[in-house]
């Protein structure tokens, strides 16, 4: 982190809270996903907040944006799923008394 320059938002004692059971690789690895994270926002130095992004995605891997359901549309897919359950359930019933109604 010596060699990248850095604004005074960063504190390496914080970073190294923040990333217990790192390697040194892995450490290199978040700075420099922290540095192309500036160089894409046209960031003259790594901020911490910078940093924090890199290591959200280190750990939790690239954001999805495409993944994100609205609250409406999600009502909307929970709503759906019920009425299919249920139909189910209810076709079902019908059919094993029609089916004991045969015999």
């Amino acid at each position: 982190m010596q060699d990248k320059p850095r604004d005074s938002t960063v504190n390496a004692a914080v970073l190294a809270r923040q990333t217990p059971g790192f390697s040194g690789a892995e450490l290199s690895n978040l700075v420099n996903e922290a540095a192309l994270l500036a160089a894409k926002t046209s960031k003259p130095s790594l901020s911490a907040e910078l940093l924090d992004s890199a290591r959200d995605k280190a750990l939790m891997g690239v954001e999805r944006r495409w993944a994100h359901i609205s609250h409406t549309s999600g009502i909307h897919q929970s709503i759906n799923q019920i009425n299919q359950s249920t139909s189910q359930a209810i076709n079902q019933s019908i059919n094993q008394s029609i089916c004991m109604s045969c015999f």
